[in-house]
């Protein structure tokens, strides 16, 4: 079932404290185990994963500290040029998935935006839109990286993270989420929109979807 709804201030709270696989608190949590070694990420062969060939540029293990579980910090590119970070809780994952979106015209990898639920025991993911920098000069008579940033990124990372998680785990996510605001929030429809089978769940706030007003806007404000 796809769900939509406002973000609000609470809405961390979309992504359950309880930690057993159907996503129910009480009772044990039953933590799927890995079934390779981190670093064998890099090695795998994903360059043929239909409509999102990825590449694996490094794989490492980092360890837990505070309420953040040990995991598996992935990071790679989808073709051409999607930069996209993954972390894999290494002894703790709960068989769900959560994958944020950015804001502005992004740029860069907002993976912090994941703390919450990696802290909960996701797997989860985060990717840069398509290309490097908060300007838009990386659109200048550019169409492939238009359409990345407009709707394309979200859901070919989601093809990769779900890639990764099965080669690691051995088993596909049992619930898929995602979560955005701004340009975020505008991902967010579009994965309703144009790939409603993405995910189980999607919280879509504030969504910067009237781009014809706002990009002007962005950047008269960015040379003032």
């Amino acid at each position: 079932m796809l769900l939509l709804g406002q973000l609000t201030g609470s809405a961390s709270a979309s992504l359950g404290g309880g930690t057993t696989r159907e996503g129910v608190a009480g009772g044990p949590a039953q933590a799927s185990q890995p079934v390779m070694a981190c670093a064998d990420l890099v090695g795998q062969a994903l360059a043929g994963l239909r409509g999102a060939p990825t590449s694996v540029t490094s794989a490492t293990v980092v360890p837990a500290s505070g309420t953040t579980p040990e995991y598996c910090d992935v990071k790679g590119y989808v073709a051409s040029q999607i930069q996209f970070e993954v972390r894999l809780p290494t002894g703790t994952w709960n068989g769900r998935y959560f994958q944020t979106g950015c804001g502005g015209f992004c740029g860069y990898v907002p993976i912090s935006s994941c703390a919450t639920a990696l802290d909960r025991n996701f797997a989860v993911a985060a990717e840069n839109s398509g290309h490097v920098g908060s300007d838009a000069l990386w659109a200048y008579n550019n169409r492939r990286l238009e359409i990345d940033w407009g709707y394309r990124s979200p859901h070919v990372v989601s093809i990769a993270a779900k890639a990764l998680i099965h080669r690691f785990y051995g088993e596909t996510p049992r619930y898929s989420y995602f979560q955005g605001c701004s340009t975020g929030g505008r991902q967010a429809l579009m994965e309703a929109q144009r790939f409603p089978h993405d995910f189980d769940g999607i919280i879509g706030g504030d969504p910067a979807n009237r781009q014809n007003y706002l990009a002007p806007l962005a950047k008269a404000g960015s040379s003032g």
